[in-house]
């Protein structure tokens, strides 16, 4: 006899929704499961209870060299055939259970003359704290959604769909501020950062920075001459570091619970060099200079300049570790078919973290002047005074208008269909 079949309809992309304060805002998935009955008596007239699990499954990127019998041709023509590129391919480390819950289907009559297909619709629910659809140098995140029934024969059947999760941000506000104290630097004594996103689409900031200058450390060779530091450039770069913990179930015979690398990447999704002159108010080759201002100790100067990650970069969202804490799937608990696309040592839990920074390398000369004529009379070469490090908020933002239900809450999750209708009471 012909065994029934399970079939999974839903978007294919599921957003979600925070704000920078980290206030996580979802709605449920909305789904159906769709049954496929090729025999009345293992088919519809049955009730029914069907498993449906929402999987994250981690997998870490190899690299398998390509074999020589498949470039035959550069035993011959080596000098004309380039270096065979290494193919990519993905081996499942893990999969966690982010939710789960079960359907009782009603059993149709046995008289029904309906077809022998059945569609059920629910709601999955989602926390919206959990990571999104991810893919780095070393690892990527991707989400199933998995459902089974058993067949009434010792027999069951599965079916898994994936979906893509996407972390859209709210703007409330769009400044984030850094402050970095470098008590060891002669030249810099402290930095105040602040990024904003701006433009309506892509991934373009402008970076505000406030820069104590320290004074000159080195006299003049005349008493008539002053020095000043100047700021001429920065150098720039946006990074995305990938990183795959591993750490211990619990389950096993190992004690402890800590969590150590096991692999990193780091990517540059930007860079550039912004060149400028930027000084104190006592430099004369500023025309802002004041020739009577006093040199204090530690002497600002504020500079903005804008970066941009080119759109042909797709940057992976943010995950922490605090995003990763799911319970782990045992693929004993799904049928064969299900078992072999998501089956995995569970021995560990292994998770994926994601962050961005910025770099900037301070470049900046020492200009040497005459006190009474206020000229230029030396100036030493260009250096590196600096190389600082900050963190990066690269979010996607979402649109304009978002609908009203995502911040009065979320449409209400059913985990069960009962066998009967609901009993209405009579006014």
């Amino acid at each position: 006899m012909e065994k029934s079949q399970l079939g999974l309809e839903f978007p294919s992309t599921h957003e979600l929704y925070s704000n920078v304060k980290g206030d996580n805002l979802s709605q449920p998935i909305p789904a159906s499961i769709v049954i496929h009955s090729g025999t009345r008596s293992l088919g519809l007239d049955q009730t029914r209870e069907i498993r449906i699990y929402l999987i994250q499954k981690l997998s870490n990127r190899t690299r398998d060299s390509v074999g020589e019998s498949e470039h035959i041709l550069n035993r011959v023509y080596n000098q004309f055939l380039s270096k065979p590129q290494p193919r990519e391919s993905y081996a499942t480390r893990s999969c966690s259970i982010i939710e789960e819950l079960s359907l009782r289907v009603p059993a149709l009559p046995r008289d029904t003359q309906a077809s022998d297909t059945q569609k059920i619709p629910f709601y999955m629910p989602i926390l919206a704290n959990i990571p999104g659809t991810t893919t780095t140098g070393v690892a990527k995140i991707s989400y199933f959604i998995v459902a089974y029934m058993d067949n009434g024969d010792n027999s069951s059947t599965g079916v898994s769909k994936e979906i893509v999760f996407r972390h859209r941000t709210l703007l409330e506000q769009n400044s984030t501020q850094y402050t970095r104290l470098y008590p060891n630097s002669s030249v810099i004594s402290k930095i105040f950062l602040s990024q904003n996103n701006i433009g309506a689409t892509g991934f373009a900031f402008s970076i505000a920075a406030k820069i104590f200058l320290r004074c000159p450390a080195t006299p003049t060779k005349r008493s008539s001459e002053f020095k000043c530091v100047a700021i001429r450039g920065f150098k720039w770069r946006i990074e995305e570091v990938a990183q795959v913990l591993q750490s211990h179930t619990g389950q096993d015979d190992l004690s402890g619970y800590d969590t150590v690398e096991e692999e990193s990447s780091v990517r540059e999704l930007a860079n550039g060099f912004q060149k400028g002159y930027w000084s104190t108010q006592h430099n004369p080759l500023l025309q802002v200079a004041s020739p009577q201002a006093v040199q204090q100790k530690d002497s600002s100067v504020d500079v903005v300049f804008e970066i941009k990650i080119p759109s042909s970069v797709t940057p992976a969202p943010k995950v922490d570790i605090s995003s990763n804490d799911f319970e782990l799937l045992s693929p004993e608990s799904l049928p064969p078919s299900l078992q072999e696309l998501l089956a995995f040592p569970p021995r560990h839990k292994i998770s994926l973290t994601t962050e961005h920074r910025l770099k900037i390398d301070v470049l900046i000369s020492e200009d040497t002047f005459d006190a009474s004529t206020q000229k230029l009379v030396d100036r030493k070469p260009m250096r590196t005074a600096l190389n600082a490090t900050f963190p990066m908020s690269i979010i996607d933002r979402a649109e304009a208008h978002i609908d009203e239900m995502i911040f009065t809450g979320n449409l209400p999750c059913y985990q069960e269909i009962p066998d009967s209708p609901p009993k209405y009471e009579t006014f």
